[in-house]
């Protein structure tokens, strides 16, 4: 109790320190929560914006498919296996892609693309791709032979909405695939380098390009919530069980992302140790 009474009094023998000590202790408090806030708000969106673009809170592919990322590694996608995911607790959504790479070339211009082929009616479930286009509309089912451009994509073809581009690929069945397809829409991608590259299908027209049958690359799933991804994981892990087929949370199908949030955080808690 002296102690105490000591210090209140020391407290108050010099009232302008006190205050002075009292305001740069609450500023100091003020901008770490600040910062932290802010950090975590950024990375949720980035968390957001990847998952919501690319993989999904859950990514169903075959096995081998994250390391090699060829045509090679696939799961067969039907109706039965949709409807058990779909029924899944915790899933917003689940959407069936094929990815592969290609060339397309408008004209003299010519551009390495990755080729996604999705379903328009579920898309919109998982990602936003369908709300991204800017210019024109989004693909229609069925082998359409239409496709949507990236904006930077369709700026470096000089393709604009009704152009034919030309795609050249190399089918599952180890031919040559090629075809023209009508831009029937240009969409704004929010990382530069996906924005310079995705040419994107509807999946019928890129079963039916690659020769695969009902094959697909990838089923990108939607969780109900980010805290939620390692049990739905899980719980898909069961559903997929029968069929080769591995299943990873969106920080083993992005662990470039994963590492750039680790990263940030580190630096910014070391810039916080020294406020």
């Amino acid at each position: 109790m002296l102690e105490l009474r000591l210090a209140w009094r020391n407290v108050w023998r010099n009232p302008r320190r006190t205050a002075l000590t009292v305001a740069a202790t609450v500023f100091a408090v003020v901008l770490v929560v600040f910062a932290v806030a802010m950090a975590a708000g950024t990375h949720e969106k980035m968390i957001e914006d990847g998952v919501r673009v690319s993989s999904g809170h859950v990514q169903i592919s075959g096995p081998g498919y994250l390391e090699k990322r060829s045509l090679e590694q696939f799961v067969r996608a039907d109706a039965a296996l949709l409807d058990r995911i779909d029924a899944t607790e915790g899933v917003l959504g689940a959407a069936p892609r094929v990815v592969s790479f290609g060339l397309l070339s408008q004209g003299p211009a010519t551009r390495g693309v990755v080729v996604t082929g999705v379903d328009p009616a579920r898309e919109g479930r998982v990602s936003t791709l369908p709300e991204r286009v800017r210019e024109g509309r989004f693909v229609s089912a069925g082998p359409t032979r239409e496709i949507v451009l990236a904006s930077r994509l369709a700026k470096i073809l000089r393709a604009d909405l009704g152009d034919e581009v030309l795609l050249y690929s190399m089918a599952y069945s180890l031919e040559t695939a090629y075809e023209l397809f009508t831009v029937v829409g240009i969409l704004k991608l929010p990382e530069a380098e996906m924005d310079r590259s995705l040419a994107v299908l509807s999946l019928a027209s890129a079963q039916e390009f690659f020769a695969y049958g009902d094959r697909v690359s990838e089923i990108a799933v939607l969780a109900d919530g980010a805290d939620r991804v390692e049990g739905l994981a899980l719980a898909l892990t069961r559903v997929v069980d029968g069929q080769p087929a591995e299943v990873h949370t969106w920080q083993e199908a992005m662990p470039e992302l994963e590492q750039m949030i680790v990263l940030d955080d580190a630096g910014m808690y070391l810039s916080l140790i020294h406020i």
